[in-house]
């Protein structure tokens, strides 16, 4: 199987949308893994200060 180069990610909530989408064609494999685990940090400490 050979990995995808792009992330989506969609939500739909009450009307609110947020479409993501990363080309990670660009980036090496270290490069691509700090990306994401410094966007999902930032986003579980949104979501965390939202239902806190």
């Amino acid at each position: 199987m050979t990995p995808s180069t792009t992330l989506s990610i969609c939500f739909n909530k009450k009307n609110s949308k947020l479409i993501l989408q990363i080309d990670f064609s660009q980036m090496d494999t270290k490069t691509q893994e700090k990306f994401l685990a410094d966007l999902f940090e930032k986003a579980l400490q949104k979501i965390y200060k939202l239902i806190g």
